[in-house]
């Protein structure tokens, strides 16, 4: 009889920080495994080759070029452009809770690039490290929800301000070859 138990996925080249969580591993360990793979990602997809139409259209919205209305219609068209690309899926998303939050204060193109691929790295590393088969892992090693949820807080904590260096290194570079993530020592 076959196992029943479902295991959700966990996408190719993010297994090493699962394996570090079930192994006992500190946050700041898993952090730094999640950042190696989130740039592996970066690379292996290309980095984001949409990011300056997505910051275009991001910068529209926010300073009242751009309808709302035609900015979904052009996230909409350069996401069916890559031919389903999970990195513009995920960019395309990053972009919509951008516009939704809103910026008061006005920006530079350059700013909106930043602006985005930071968002962008955020929202495909929770994409990768934080789906379902997270908190499936953190049941195994975590008795209690509190413990899980704490640790859960400490990775993200470590990794948010290498995960916005490695935005700004996309917006420099959005083909992705070059990335590496670049972190401090953590202990």
């Amino acid at each position: 009889m076959p196992d029943l138990d479902i295991v959700n996925p966990v996408s190719p080249g993010w297994y090493i920080p699962y394996k570090l969580v079930l192994s006992g591993a500190e946050p700041a360990e898993v952090g730094r495994a999640a950042l190696r793979a989130l740039a592996k990602s970066l690379r292996r997809g290309h980095g984001l080759e949409s990011l300056s139409e997505l910051a275009a259209v991001a910068g529209g919205v926010m300073d009242g070029s751009l309808p709302a209305a035609d900015a979904v219609d052009r996230l909409h068209t350069i996401e069916r452009a890559s031919g389903g690309d999970r990195h513009t899926k995920v960019a395309v998303q990053a972009v919509v809770r951008l516009i939704a939050e809103g910026r008061d204060e006005p920006m530079s193109a350059d700013e909106f690039t930043n602006l985005v691929a930071a968002r962008f790295c955020k929202e495909l590393l929770a994409h990768h490290l934080f789906c379902p088969a997270w908190t499936e892992v953190l049941q195994e090693r975590f008795q209690a929800p509190g413990e899980a949820e704490s640790f859960t807080n400490a990775v993200a904590s470590t990794v948010n301000p290498p995960v916005a260096k490695l935005g700004e290194a996309l917006a420099r570079n959005p083909e992705g070859a070059s990335l590496r993530a670049r972190h401090p020592h953590l202990e």
